[in-house]
């Protein structure tokens, strides 16, 4: 929480729950709150995903941590958009939030955000403000 603070200037929030040094996978098949939005970024000193976080079975459980209508993000490194690690994300998330799926480019990186919303059609938020860079 506190690398959050510093580095995002994430405020204390009650509504704001931040998990970290955890496993994904435990920590969402023993999870019984349900989230607003879930942003999902598992890079530390690495390029690369866990095959479990790309699975149907991961995304599948995603879905039922999100209230309706609730969102989850995940930030995807690809050398394009056409990257297989890309193209399996927004496979793996569009198998399960049939409504589909949005990337977007992280300007000045080789990041995306790979995005969908529960039981409503994926839009990037009206906030967010594409960068032509």
């Amino acid at each position: 929480m506190e690398l959050a603070r510093e580095r995002l200037d994430l405020q204390a929030d009650p509504r704001v729950t931040v998990v970290t040094d955890i496993d994904t996978r435990p920590f969402v098949a023993h999870c019984r709150q349900e989230f607003d939005l879930v942003i999902v970024d598992c890079y530390a000193k690495q390029s690369f995903l866990s095959s479990h976080v790309v699975s149907r079975e991961f995304f599948d459980v995603i879905h039922r941590l999100l209230v309706p209508g609730g969102q989850v993000a995940l930030n995807v490194f690809g050398y394009g958009g056409r990257d297989p690690v890309v193209e399996a994300v927004v496979r793996g998330l569009s198998s399960v939030f049939q409504e589909g799926v949005v990337v977007a480019s992280v300007p000045r990186s080789a990041n995306f955000v790979v995005y969908a919303r529960r039981d409503s059609d994926a839009a990037l938020p009206v906030t967010w403000t594409p960068d032509s860079n």
